[in-house]
């Protein structure tokens, strides 16, 4: 909580201090900012090499204040900086301004790559901030032992121009004071071994450093990735980093950290439960990041008749069992809301099971029901086919089950991806 105040805090002054820096003076900048000397040998290594040079930055607290570098360094030759635009067409022109204002120049991601590769070929340097959530054109890797998306930009660009790769951050020394800081980036030089190489100096930083973990963005959804509700049953996407990162790690899929917290409310009897137990089983390859922990009733039939066999049977790594007294239902339902489940699928069809899904609150709540029918407490409900209207249904519990997690990305049995 501590550092969560803090960052917020920060971010408050970043944004203060993006707003008065076009009014500020090089006189006063000069007072609010203090240069390592890595930064000046980073420099005189680039020109002396006379390769292209690749800055990747982060987003710490005044990372804004990274465009002023060209006023306390002789040795900055063209710079171009890779930014986001803002929708709002007079905003982005003023941020280009001001961010523009000390010799460097902004290159917008959509329109400016072909500047950021004439740049390069002419020897210049190009800055990118590389620690956002990249999104679906993101290659997969972890990142803190979660699975994250990571933009492959800076490796990209430093494969194909053959450029030194250091990154170049600023550490909040005081309010509105900063010290800048850099490091060179050590890799096999390939666009793959930058990107992770990078992501793990990252890593460590924030690991090893109290007061530059604080001043981290942690608000921008580092993580949001792999969670459409169509992928949910699945890990997987077009650029994939994670075998990779993870050999570098020393494990595997199988040994590989599990963060993604899915909470399953199993059915309501033993048979049911039975029918469920082969999709956790695949959900467990598919999703190997999953930390999967079971939703029982203490006195139903599932939790007295699965025995010690269960976990193993189900693939899980927790069994909770949900007691039938309401003050010691909340109670435990109030402990699993602490948890902060990522994915709440639901097997178990009646009001009292989507009650206790809102009481835990999980962003993603997975149910399944019949056409027409609304559970207002779950936030996805897949509709049952036509065809199971009929009495008596043509379809089976665990076929129902197996229609609804292959559209929520299950894998077909065989391995290969089901279509959805």
């Amino acid at each position: 909580m501590r550092i969560a105040r803090a960052s917020c805090v920060r971010l408050v002054e970043t944004g203060m201090l993006s707003l008065a820096s076009p009014f500020l003076s090089d006189a006063r900048i000069r007072k609010m900012v203090g240069v390592a000397p890595e930064i000046g040998a980073a420099l005189r290594e680039h020109v002396s090499s006379g390769r292209p040079l690749i800055l990747g930055t982060v987003h710490l607290a005044y990372w804004e204040s990274l465009t002023w570098l060209g006023t306390f360094c002789r040795e900055l030759v063209e710079t171009g900086v890779i930014f986001r635009p803002l929708d709002n067409p007079a905003l982005n022109a003023w941020v280009r301004t001001t961010r523009e204002r000390h010799g460097m120049r902004l290159l917008s991601r959509r329109t400016g790559l072909q500047d950021a590769f004439r740049i390069l070929r002419r020897g210049g340097i190009v800055s990118i901030l590389f620690d956002q959530n990249a999104g679906t054109q993101g290659a997969l890797s972890l990142f803190m032992d979660r699975v994250c998306s990571t933009t492959e930009l800076p490796g990209m660009l430093a494969e194909k121009f053959g450029a030194l790769v250091h990154v170049f951050y600023a550490r909040r020394t005081g309010f509105w004071r900063v010290r800048y800081e850099a490091e060179r980036i050590e890799s096999d030089g390939t666009a793959g071994g930058v990107t992770l190489a990078m992501n793990r100096w990252l890593e460590k930083l924030l690991a090893s450093d109290a007061e530059l973990c604080a001043s981290w963005l942690w608000s921008h959804r580092r993580w949001h990735t792999q969670d459409g509700s169509w992928q949910r049953m699945r890990l997987g996407a077009k650029r994939d980093l994670l075998d990779a990162d993870l050999a570098l790690r020393g494990l595997t899929r199988e040994t590989m950290p599990r963060r993604t917290r899915y909470f399953i409310t199993m059915p309501e009897t033993a048979d049911g439960a039975r029918a469920a137990a082969p999709l956790l089983r695949r959900l467990r390859v598919a999703r190997p990041d999953a930390e999967i922990t079971l939703l029982v009733e203490r006195e139903g039939d599932v939790a007295r008749r699965s025995g010690g066999l269960f976990a193993a049977d189900f693939a899980a790594d927790k069994i909770v069992e949900l007691p039938a007294r309401a003050s010691e239902r909340r109670g435990v339902l109030r402990a699993l809301r602490g948890g902060f489940p990522d994915v709440h699928v639901l097997f178990a069809d009646s009001a009292r099971a989507d009650r206790d899904a809102a009481a835990i609150n999980a962003p993603q709540r997975f149910g399944m029901g019949n056409k027409g029918r609304r559970r207002p407490r779950l936030t996805h409900l897949w509709e049952l086919p036509e065809e199971n209207n009929a009495q008596p249904p043509a379809l089976s519990p665990g076929r129902q089950w197996e229609l609804w997690w292959t559209a929520l990305g299950l894998p077909a049995d065989d391995g290969s991806e089901a279509k959805t």
